[in-house]
């Protein structure tokens, strides 16, 4: 099954459309048409059956910003977030991967995001 095409997301309350720009031998680029925001899907297969597959979707955005130590010039600065998964070839399913995943997304929005909050201010 793939990911649709565009990808649909919503950053700040506002509902974004990324059609697919891009593609790797293990993944793909959906991009903003002004490139402003971009979500990539990578896959790294294992080498053998005792290596480590590799997830990766990584969410970036690009915003122009007034330099702070010169307020008469603005520079483009960008924030990525990622969500990693390192698998082994065998011994879980699909479905207990997602069980895992959604079980440390789940805390990590718990009570309007508060412990995402508290990550993102260094806390630990």
């Amino acid at each position: 099954m793939a990911i649709a095409d565009p990808v649909a997301i919503t950053v700040n309350s506002v509902a974004v459309s990324l059609p697919k720009t891009g593609t790797t031998e293990h993944g793909g680029v959906y991009t903003k048409d002004d490139g402003t925001i971009s979500v990539r899907v990578n896959h790294i297969p294992a080498k053998t059956s005792q290596g480590v597959t590799k997830r990766t979707l990584a969410l970036t955005v690009v915003k122009t910003a007034a330099d702070p130590l010169n307020a008469s010039l603005n520079v483009q600065k960008s924030y990525t977030f990622y969500l990693n998964a390192q698998e082994p070839a065998v011994g879980f399913t699909i479905a207990e991967k997602k069980d895992i995943s959604q079980a440390l997304m789940t805390w990590v929005n718990a009570t309007s995001g508060a412990n995402l909050v508290k990550w993102l201010g260094g806390e630990s």
